[in-house]
């Protein structure tokens, strides 16, 4: 798919979310309240897929170094993981969201991609949101890729049914094992 297809994608995407959000205030006053808690949660899925593959699009975006040179600068990719000094500025320059909220956004995606490929195509299908997939990759923080790969395993078919309140005690009982 071309970096054009791509951006097609999302202006759809874009454009769909939005004839909904104006027909919802339209017709919202007019629907009973469970109806309204149901599309807000459907609408959580919608939400939880984009900022996952936000999260993708930025962890590969910060895969790649650009080095200097005495030739001038040089592209270097690194691959999933790794987290290019200027990636945070730049996920910042480009969302609008503040140099630190994108540095856990880059460092979440980079965590998800190369570590918890499980749980991050939860994500990306709306079944899990990306703040509670934070929580196991902060209490994971420290372990090695083999002991992530189980975290992911097992915490990847339990997270859409935790409280997710309860998401980091469970992932330290996981992780402890």
């Amino acid at each position: 798919m071309s970096s054009s297809q791509v951006q097609e994608r999302i202006a759809a995407l874009r454009a769909e979310a939005q004839a909904v959000g104006e027909l919802l205030a339209e017709q919202a006053g007019s629907m009973a309240p469970d109806e309204l808690f149901e599309v807000t949660g459907q609408l959580q899925g919608v939400l939880n897929c984009g900022e996952g593959a936000q999260l993708v699009a930025a962890a590969h975006a910060a895969s790649h170094e650009t080095r200097l040179t005495d030739r001038g600068p040089v592209q270097v990719h690194h691959g999933a993981g790794f987290i290019d000094a200027m990636a945070p500025t730049e996920v910042s320059l480009a969302t609008g969201i503040g140099q630190w909220a994108a540095g856990r956004r880059v460092a979440l995606g980079a965590a998800l991609t190369q570590r918890f490929p499980l749980m991050l195509a939860k994500v990306l299908a709306g079944e899990v949101c990306p703040a509670t997939a934070q929580r196991v990759v902060t209490v994971c923080e420290g372990l090695d890729q083999a002991a992530c790969a189980k975290v992911d395993a097992i915490m990847a078919g339990k997270l859409a049914e935790l409280d997710p309140g309860r998401v980091s005690a469970f992932t330290r009982r996981v992780a402890t094992r």
